[in-house]
């Protein structure tokens, strides 16, 4: 079994962080603020729904954020 590789990432904003790879307001999960640091799933960057994501590990659970809001470190 392979295992997940992470990179550090960084908020460029205020963002929310979600249970699935849209914009309804049932999938946020929480927020981060800006400058926020996240490790995001490096080989996972998917477009859906009109927008890229990254699949990010956030208290040892993975979650979505919208790659506008995501740099590297």
């Amino acid at each position: 079994m392979e295992s997940v590789k992470y990179v550090k990432m960084r908020t460029t904003a205020r963002v929310n962080y979600r249970n699935e790879m849209n914009t309804d307001d049932d999938s946020v999960e929480g927020i981060l603020n800006t400058g926020s640091t996240v490790s995001a799933v490096e080989n996972f960057y998917v477009f859906k729904h009109g927008h890229f994501w990254r699949k990010v590990k956030i208290h040892r659970r993975h979650f979505f954020i919208m790659t506008d809001y995501l740099e590297d470190t």
